[in-house]
């Protein structure tokens, strides 16, 4: 629920309630994600792309995800994409 591993210290803006904040969910959707995909067939060796992708939702905005690291990974499986918490196979997973 808090932003940063000290709630009181101001000095790195560390009073943040995440469960209040109007943030995305970040890393901790990406399991529902995966759980979601799999029970329309998907495995933990299920091969998924982790390459530079652009999504464009249905009001004509686009979003262009990174991974963390900066990189892109190729093929990977679904277990390694989740336990890295690659963000391009989970939007990929997601769509």
């Amino acid at each position: 629920m808090v932003g940063s591993a000290d709630f009181y210290d101001e000095a790195i803006s560390g009073q943040v309630n995440m469960a209040l904040a109007g943030r995305q969910p970040g890393s901790s959707i990406k399991p529902l994600t995966y759980v979601t995909a799999m029970e329309k067939g998907w495995t933990p060796s299920t091969l998924i792309w982790d390459v530079p992708t652009t999504v464009t939702d249905e009001w004509g905005q686009t979003y262009t995800p990174e991974n963390s690291d900066d990189q892109f990974h190729g093929p990977t499986l679904v277990r390694g994409a989740l336990a890295n918490s690659y963000n391009l196979p989970a939007v990929k997973a997601l769509q």
